[in-house]
């Protein structure tokens, strides 16, 4: 049982999520340090515990029972669970319970908790693709789809593809980044692109491996990175 489920157990769910408002997320954080830094390779995940637990840790209210984002993301800017690679979007989540990745809500949720139980809820999420309701649109846009696939020399712009592949669904390894930690960015929700890619240029998002999508992506344009965003919903 996690620590925000016996509270609500003794001071019901209310109190509890004023409890965790209040600052206890910090003291969690510090916390469960010690157990995310164990390696994400070695907790394999059990998709019939994590649709419980899913229930369980509330995740089902905002990512839904597919992992899929389902209804207009312009303003909560959810991102597809369905069909990541587990170990990525582990990392995130050891992540947002050390603070390394900056989000208000998915810190509180991630400081509160368990690694093996968020391994059980990725691995629930990951084998949900193609279930649930997705719409996208096909875009065609020649310039983005030619930097994304070799990207701008003249710039210093690496090609996206090199990385996350053609399709933006095929991780290829890099000398220091397994695949697994290189995330499935084809059929991505846009406004959740939208948001990172302009995060990782401002430097307001910062874990990455090396800071390689920090260096990727300080040379393109706010236009550029919106209509990439459009662009890599649609593969």
């Amino acid at each position: 049982m996690t620590i925000s489920n016996l509270l609500c157990l003794c001071i019901g769910r209310a109190a509890t999520h004023m409890f965790l408002r209040l600052g206890v997320s910090a003291a969690l954080a510090a916390s469960v340090s010690g157990a995310w830094a164990e390696s994400i390779r070695d907790l394999p995940g059990d998709p019939k515990a994590g649709a419980i637990k899913a229930d369980d840790e509330r995740c089902r209210e905002c990512h839904g029972d597919f992992g899929e984002v389902e209804g207009h993301n312009e303003s909560l800017k959810i991102p597809r669970l369905a069909g990541q690679h587990p170990a990525y979007l582990l990392k995130q989540l050891r992540d947002f319970a050390s603070g390394a990745r900056k989000h208000e809500f998915m810190n509180r949720v991630a400081a509160d908790l368990d690694p093996q139980d968020a391994a059980d809820i990725i691995a629930f999420y990951v084998q949900q693709g193609g279930q649930g309701r997705r719409v996208s649109n096909t875009v065609s846009n020649p310039d983005i789809e030619r930097l994304y696939r070799d990207g701008d020399a003249a710039r210093g712009i690496s090609s996206c593809a090199s990385c996350h592949g053609m399709d933006g669904k095929t991780s290829i390894a890099q000398a220091s980044i397994p695949a697994e930690l290189i995330p499935v960015i084809g059929g991505q929700d846009r406004y959740y692109l939208e948001e990172q890619l302009l995060n990782w240029k401002s430097g307001a998002r910062s874990n990455s491996p090396n800071a390689v999508m920090n260096t990727a992506l300080k040379g393109l344009t706010t236009e550029e990175l919106q209509t990439l965003a459009k662009y890599l919903e649609a593969l």
